[in-house]
């Protein structure tokens, strides 16, 4: 998995979501503890505030970690 989601929009704005991921890697999972394993502190629709700048022809990076 790629430590960033890049999507080329077609105006010169870049919204950055750098703390949008909830996926963490299993040699990290594996030693947390199950209720940490839920992601219960994620910002978990963070990348969704945005989603209206996309028909605006912003390009996006987003973290996916």
């Amino acid at each position: 998995m790629d430590i960033f989601e890049f999507t080329q929009g077609t105006s010169p704005l870049l919204i950055s979501v750098p703390h949008a991921g909830t996926f963490v890697p299993a040699t990290l999972a594996s030693g947390m503890t199950a209720s940490a394993n839920t992601s219960p502190d994620a910002d978990w629709h963070v990348d969704q505030l945005y989603d209206f700048a996309r028909d605006l022809g912003a390009s996006f990076i987003v973290a996916p970690h």
